[in-house]
């Protein structure tokens, strides 16, 4: 999807995130509407996740569906 295309402006987001409690991934950027994170791991479009995700002294846990996969590349997660 072309930026021209996006609802919500990305914004470059480097962080690591907890997948399933067992992958350990890292974000590319972030927006109001979710997150890509960098996997060569696909999971299936559609499919709900367990992320959990540090920041400072703070631990986020939350539920992501799979909203697009790039094979090899990474997955937007919404």
């Amino acid at each position: 999807m072309g930026t021209e295309n996006r609802k919500q402006k990305r914004i470059p987001f480097n962080q690591h995130v907890l997948i399933n409690n067992s992958l350990m991934l890292n974000t590319v950027d972030i927006s109001e509407g979710g997150v890509y994170v960098h996997t060569d791991r696909m999971f299936q479009v559609g499919s709900t996740l367990d992320i959990s995700v540090s920041i400072g002294s703070h631990k986020v846990d939350l539920k992501a569906h799979v909203e697009h996969c790039q094979a090899g590349i990474g997955m937007w997660l919404q």
